[in-house]
């Protein structure tokens, strides 16, 4: 297995030598920092869940539920939205 080019990184590569998470931060313009390692046991409170991009733990009310899942996105509804057109040059 190829790991990732970020010193202490050992997740495998996924594209240009990073793995998925440290891709996702180059991709958007970000400082490549280490990544946070979350389990479901770190929030520790039923209806909360932690937001992927701000990292901020928040009520599942302030995410959008995917459309015909039980499940949420996994960022919250105001990073969602200033996120939204971002990818598109919008």
């Amino acid at each position: 297995m190829n790991e990732c080019s970020f010193e202490g990184c050992t997740k495998e590569i996924h594209a240009r030598g990073l793995c998925s998470g440290h891709l996702w931060q180059d991709y958007n313009g970000q400082e490549l920092r280490p990544l946070k390692v979350y389990q479901k046991s770190d929030i520790g409170l039923e209806g909360y869940r932690r937001c992927n991009y701000c990292e901020e733990v928040k009520r599942v009310s302030e995410f959008y539920k995917r459309s015909g899942k039980s499940s949420y996105y996994s960022r919250c509804k105001v990073c969602h939205n200033a996120t939204k057109g971002a990818h598109n040059g919008v």
